[in-house]
């Protein structure tokens, strides 16, 4: 299957409510889990995303790194590479 069956494969088999997912080739936060975590514990949001550093290894990858990422560090795009949700909620618009 492509990368979105088998992320939404994945969301049917998870055991718990909030779903946090990143893609391959990206490099998250050691505390990433837990801040994230805190935002569903004191807000009410059922949608969360973050920043995506790459893990950059070759210039090819520098280069589309460039091409996919914001210059300004203040730009924070929902995408697959650094998102979480309720279950509920993705279920809602499956």
């Amino acid at each position: 299957c492509n990368i979105a069956e088998a992320r939404n494969f994945a969301v049917t088999k998870a055991k718990y409510d909030i779903i946090l997912s990143s893609d391959a080739g990206c490099q998250i936060d050691k505390h990433w889990c837990e801040a994230l975590m805190h935002i569903y514990e004191t807000t009410q949001y059922c949608v969360v995303g973050g920043k995506s550093e790459y893990l950059i290894k070759t210039n090819f990858q520098k280069l589309v790194a460039q091409r996919i990422v914001s210059p300004n560090p203040h730009d924070h795009f929902i995408s697959s590479r650094n998102i979480s949700f309720h279950k509920s909620v993705w279920k809602e618009v499956e």
